[in-house]
This record gives structure tokens, sequence and C-alpha cells, in this order.
């Protein structure tokens, strides 16, 4: 088995044991990639499915409100911009998903694309996620129109441990809300590599103790005697202990030097 570049190396020394703490590159995809949803609204179809998607059956549901025009291809009051809805008063806009529009336990942003003029279009329309906190709320200009400019409000949330975000709602504001573009996009946190730790143990220090923390099972404990044999490492025979995410092999020290590292299967 050739070597690629390790992520977490240590080495160090216990009497007559060595120790080798190695986790293999591929440890870094256990990091899922982010989900990224956009609906760019190309068509009045209704309900509608996003433009960018990793895959699903993923779809913006529209029900407009009073006072509403629908759907518009564009406005050249309103620039350069493709594919629009009037939602007008109270009007939702409700995206979801089959199976999850945002894992559980992820920060995600929830990102609308809308029209403000400072007078009939001056409140942003409000985005609620059941099943998610609030993080942080911005507004940035994104375009221009004739008499006001296309922004951006872009919200923050942090989705709760064990249960996926299925639902996002967009509602307009009370005076109405020109939405061009809505975006879901999701940021899983790095799954940090392990490390291995090394400690005698037994009533005369005969035995040693390995043990990593991972929330990963994926992973084998392997041992050589040299370094150099690149085919020479074995899995470890001894029993694993698993309590929660906290690892632990332990095995005689029978005084010949040996190196232990982590592999992902």
């Amino acid at each position: 088995m050739l070597m690629k570049n390790s992520i977490n190396k240590t080495i160090a020394m216990l009497g007559t044991l060595a120790l080798a703490a190695t986790v293999l590159e591929p440890f870094n995809a256990l990091a899922s990639p982010p989900r990224i949803f956009v609906w760019g609204f190309a068509s009045q179809a209704n309900p509608t499915s996003p433009e960018i998607s990793p895959g699903g059956s993923a779809t913006a549901s529209i029900v407009p409100g009073e006072f509403a025009s629908g759907w518009m291809e564009n406005n050249a009051i309103l620039g350069t911009a493709q594919g629009i809805w009037d939602l007008g008063r109270r009007g939702t806009i409700t995206l979801s998903a089959g199976s999850s529009l945002v894992s559980s336990g992820s920060r995600f942003t929830v990102k609308v694309m809308q029209y403000q003029d400072g007078t009939i279009y001056a409140a942003a329309a409000a985005v609620s996620v059941p099943g998610a906190q609030l993080i942080s709320s911005s507004v940035s200009v994104a375009g221009s129109g004739d008499l006001g400019n296309w922004v951006i409000q872009q919200t923050e949330w942090q989705a709760s441990a064990g249960a996926p975000i299925n639902t996002i709602l967009v509602t307009s504001a009370y005076d109405g809300s020109l939405v061009d573009r809505v975006a879901v996009e999701e940021t899983i946190p790095g799954v940090p590599p392990p490390s291995l730790a090394i400690r005698r143990v037994g009533a005369a220090n005969n035995r040693v103790e390995l043990s990593w923390t991972s929330e990963n099972t994926g992973l084998v404990l392997e041992s050589t005697s040299d370094l150099n044999a690149t085919q020479g490492w074995a899995p470890v025979q001894q029993q694993q202990a698993v309590t929660g995410n906290a690892h632990s092999v332990t095995t005689d020290a029978d005084g010949i030097a040996r190196f232990y590292r982590l592999r992902q299967k």
C-alpha cells in the first residue's frame, strides 16, 4: 500500500515501543461537500425546480398575495433582471425537498435577490426556517434599475442537530416584494483528523493502550515494525473498545519497537 501525503503525523517513543500516528489523505473526504440550491425563475412554471442543485426533488412553490402581478420575464424599469416574481402583499415562496434542503446540524445561508426603491418596495421579504436558529442578517447591493436597486438579503442560520431542514419560507413584505433569485447554500464543517495517543497500562506497565477520538467508524488501526516496508502494515487484531466517539485498543508491550497508524477504509 502506497503512503499518501499525511494530514496528521506524530512519532513518540515509549521505552522500546515506537508510535507513529498517521492519518492518510483520504480522511479529507469524510467532510461532505456543501449543498447549493439556486432558483432563477427563468419561466413561470409553478412549482419550479432549481437551476442549480445537488440532486433530488427540490422545488419552489409560489403563492402570490394581494395586488400581485405574478411572473414577469423582464421589466425595463427593473434593469436587466430576468425572471421576476411580483409576489404582492404577503405572497410566499416555499422551498422544499423530499429528503432535505440542509443537513441536520449544518450552518447555511439563504439569499433572496429582491428590488428596493426606498418608497413602495422599502421593506425586505421575510425568511423563516422551521428547525433552525437565525445567526445573522445583512443586505448588499447587487444591481440597479431606473428607480432603485436590486439587493441581496442574506440570512445565516444554524440547523438543529438530529433533524434536517426540509422547508424554507420566503414571505413578501406588506407593500409587496419583487424577487429575482433565491439561493440556499449549506456549509458543513470539515471533520478534523484524529490523532493517536499512547500510554502504558497494567499493574506492571506491561501493556499499552492506543486511543483516539473520532466521529468516523471507518478507521483501521494498523501496525508495523519497519517503516521502510511499505507493504508491511497489518491490522491490529486486538478488540477495539468504543464509548461514544472514543476508541481504544490495548495490546501487550512485547519489547519490540512497533509503529502504529490509523487508515481510512
